[in-house]
């Protein structure tokens, strides 16, 4: 039996058709088929590629970092961190004045302490190239002065601008009062009010639980 397109054979409501490639069955009924083996292939499938799930949260930090005004760190601060949850974590900041709190449990409030160090003068002035020098004589008193002057004036062209050094010498003014000079335009203490700029927070005294002790219970 040949055909161009396809056949079909039919009885009552059951038919084969062959068209060109394809063998269909048509029945109404059940379809059965009797052989020793069945070795009907399934459709082929591939396991499309899956991202991995995160094993957890991602590790948190809260770093704290204290320092005057000048940005020069206030070394070994002890802090102490009130959690809004309740619990603490309270430490001592390193020579950076900075901590590192790992995987805090949220938000909370931040209380730092005075720097441990001992008081030193700031900043530090050389040894007195003359001092225990004896004159001998008005000429060696001289040369003493000039050498104290030579290295008083090395120091100061080292540390300070010259406008500082005049108002310095002139007795005017400390160097204190002359911090302003390193503003720049729009950045002055005014511009700043009520921002919490460091070295303007104001002092509290904490009890054991780490509440204020000036707040009534």
């Amino acid at each position: 039996m040949l055909a161009q397109t396809k056949v079909v054979l039919q009885a009552g409501s059951s038919a084969i058709t062959l068209e060109g490639g394809n063998i269909t069955f048509s029945c109404p009924g059940e379809f059965k088929v009797k052989a020793g083996e069945h070795p009907f292939m399934g459709g082929e499938s591939s396991q499309p590629p899956l991202t991995a799930l995160p094993l957890g949260l991602t590790p948190r930090a809260l770093d704290l970092k204290y320092a005057y005004k000048d940005l020069k760190p206030v070394v070994g601060a002890p802090f102490r961190v009130m959690f809004d949850n309740g619990s603490s974590a309270e430490g001592k900041l390193d020579d950076k004045g900075e901590a590192r709190i790992e995987n805090p449990p949220g938000p909370g409030k931040v209380f730092f302490g005075y720097d441990q160090r001992e008081a030193f003068a700031y900043p530090q002035r050389p040894a007195n190239p003359i001092f225990g020098f004896v004159p001998t004589s008005p000429e060696d008193a001289r040369q003493a002065l000039e050498r104290y002057a030579k290295a008083e004036n090395e120091y100061m062209e080292d540390n300070y601008f010259p406008v500082e050094v005049a108002a310095i010498y002139s007795g005017e003014e400390s160097y204190d009062d002359l911090v302003n000079a390193y503003d720049y335009f729009g950045e002055l203490e005014e511009a700043h009010a009520g921002d919490g700029t460091p070295g303007e927070h104001r002092e509290i005294v904490l009890d054991e639980q780490g509440k204020d002790a000036g707040e009534s219970a």
